[in-house]
């Protein structure tokens, strides 16, 4: 019996290692995994170095293989999509891509919400293509709505064309307010130049609409 419970103990011990050894394994490749799962998708960090992306997202990232079937699903937005772009896809947001070019082709959003507002006096223009006059109405009564500090100054058609929605920083010291604006409207990127045939004004941000056939 002494040496049955011998063996027994010893069998028992060993056991117990080879059980810890096996769970430390199994912690070590789950810790990997997380840390492998956080890497960021180098083409969402290029793309987030020209626009600011929805945050606490995770993108799906798709490689355009076959242009021509993209174009017959949606003509109007892969009208200029190649093979080898990249199709960024987020809850409100969809980007198509040339990573290589490092160019914007295209940018959807779905529906429009008012960003957190400003802390002081905000002045917006807000101009539009095509029969987008109602969506941008609707944005200027969320704005109004969320904050007093948005002063919308002007609603109403554009002279230039638009493929995507845009922010224009005219004040340069606001650019921080068009960010958030940006990403409360689902992605649309900030930019500061004016768009050649876009009427010059005193507003510090002109919020542009494209044509949604």
């Amino acid at each position: 019996m002494k040496i049955l419970r011998v063996h027994f103990y010893k069998i028992a011990t060993l056991i117990l290692i080879i059980a810890v050894i096996v769970l430390g394994y199994l912690y070590i490749q789950a810790r990997q995994g997380q840390a492998l799962s956080v890497k960021p998708d180098p083409v969402v960090a290029k793309l987030g170095k020209i626009i600011a992306l929805p945050e606490n997202e995770q993108a799906q990232v798709t490689t355009i293989e076959n242009a021509e079937a993209a174009k017959q699903r949606d003509a109007a937005f892969f009208a200029a999509a190649t093979v080898g772009d990249r199709l960024i896809a987020y809850k409100q947001l969809l980007i198509l891509y040339d990573m290589k070019a490092g160019k914007i082709k295209n940018i959807q959003t779905f529906g429009t919400r008012a960003a957190p507002g400003p802390t002081k006096t905000l002045t917006v223009v807000l101009r539009y293509n095509g029969n987008e006059e109602a969506r941008a109405k609707d944005l200027k009564a969320q704005m109004e709505a969320a904050s007093p500090n948005y002063k919308i100054v002007e609603v109403v058609k554009s002279k230039a064309t638009y493929p995507l929605d845009v922010i224009y920083v005219v004040n340069p010291a606001r650019r921080d307010d068009a960010i958030t604006l940006g990403q409360g409207l689902g992605g649309s990127p900030v930019v500061g130049e004016l768009a050649a045939d876009e009427t010059p004004t005193d507003a510090d941000l002109i919020v542009a609409f494209r044509d949604i056939p």
